[in-house]
């Protein structure tokens, strides 16, 4: 029987098997030249794995205009259609990262500190509005970004592409940025003060 881990230790289970399998894929990818990506095999990566979670200055201008507004708000509600008002979106589109992880190890499958470092550099996860999720739908840039080459300098190149602007904070889980973000209304904060509280 597996003990009881805490949150910190599941996380570090999570690191280290999807550095192993991440590799096999490599290995794969040399051996038969094929890029494993299909179905689910990248999802403890994409929804477990990421730096810290950003929201977008429109959503956050929203959240403090309504006070009824919550993380799983619903966006019909608020003239959308389908889904929530916050959405949760990866600043780089996975399709992105997954090529470029292939093409950055395609000689040597990387050490697990470069590992590391790559998956949380690239894999973003930003609330934005729905409006602002509909508009990178139009653009063509769901699951794509302008300039494939700049993304090391400019990780929200695609964001600033359709007006969006991110705004980085300290939280590693959307529950805890709401969370902190709904204190800080409660409160009386002013957007300007919460916006700095978020670091």
């Amino acid at each position: 029987m597996n003990k009881k881990l805490s949150t910190a230790e599941k996380k570090d289970i999570i690191w280290k098997v999807s550095y192993k399998v991440l590799n096999c894929y490599l290995d794969f990818y040399r051996e038969e030249g094929y890029k494993y990506t299909i179905a689910k095999s990248w999802e403890p990566v994409k929804w477990d794995l990421y730096g810290n979670v950003s929201i977008s200055q429109l959503a956050l201008e929203k959240f403090f205009e309504d006070k009824s507004l919550n993380k799983d708000s619903q966006a019909k509600n608020w003239g959308g259609k389908g889904g929530r008002c916050f959405v949760a979106e990866h600043s780089i589109p996975m399709a992105v990262i997954k090529r470029k992880y292939f093409d950055n190890f395609k000689k040597k499958n990387p050490t697990y500190e470069e590992y590391k470092y790559f998956i949380q550099h690239y894999n973003r996860l930003c609330y934005i509005w729905h409006e602002e999720d509909t508009a990178l739908n139009d653009a063509g840039l769901r699951s794509e970004v302008p300039n494939i080459e700049n993304l090391e300098e400019n990780i929200y190149e695609r964001y600033k592409s359709v007006g969006i602007h991110p705004i980085q904070s300290s939280h590693d889980h959307g529950n805890k940025l709401f969370r902190k973000l709904a204190e800080m209304r409660e409160s009386g904060f002013n957007l300007s003060l919460a916006r700095k509280n978020l670091i």
